[in-house]
């Protein structure tokens, strides 16, 4: 076999491994392009290393191996291990840098309150709601689409998140929400909500 076939093949099996453990560990599509060509660079650069490890340890010296072939096959297990996981750290990071994917869910952004009143027509409503819309105007500022956003609502102190202490400044706060966009078969029936104790009819 041609070493160069050999190479390449060796590279697209890395490139499917390390694609599908990246894929695993993000939890998101990984570019089948890039990870190829992540794979074949770190591999050609691995090479000239691994032939001064070789070297280094005495495995390999004038073109020809000095030990067994256990001995080898143990040895190029662990170098193809440690490459492997390079590929992968790789990959990683560059989808953490520029996604492949980049998210497009629609955004809703929800501000609350604590219980404390205002006096005059000033309400809790209306803070919460020029709360949302304060957020709103830094995310479009720090560049975020505004077509992105298709809710921006005041809640008010109607969903505290310390109800046990309605006055808790943790109560006045923001809430963001990237709804999933993936419709559900017609066949399959939508998830029953928890039971909360309560009846009704």
């Amino acid at each position: 076999m041609p070493t160069w076939l050999a190479f390449s093949l060796v590279a697209l099996a890395f490139a499917a491994g390390a694609t599908w453990v990246s894929r695993r560990l993000l939890d998101t599509q990984v570019g089948w392009v890039r990870s190829v060509i992540i794979s074949l660079v770190v591999f050609s650069l691995s090479i000239p290393l691994v032939l001064w490890m070789l070297e280094q340890s005495h495995v390999y010296a004038d073109g020809k191996f000095l030990v067994s072939w256990p001995v080898v096959t143990t040895f190029f297990a662990l170098i193809l291990g440690w490459v492997f996981a390079v590929v992968v750290v790789v990959i990683v990071i560059s989808e953490f840098l520029v996604p492949t994917r980049p998210l497009s869910n629609p955004i809703v952004i929800e501000g609350h309150t604590d219980a404390a009143q205002y006096s005059g027509r000033y309400s809790n409503w209306e803070l919460s709601a020029d709360r949302a819309n304060a957020a709103r105007r830094v995310l479009e500022d720090g560049g975020l689409g505004p077509a992105r956003i298709v809710e921006v609502r005041g809640m008010a102190d109607r969903q505290l998140r310390n109800a046990d202490n309605p006055l808790d400044p943790r109560n006045r706060r923001i809430t963001i929400f990237l709804p999933f966009t993936t419709k559900l078969d017609d066949d399959a029936a939508p998830p029953t909500p928890p039971d909360s104790g309560r009846s009704g009819t």
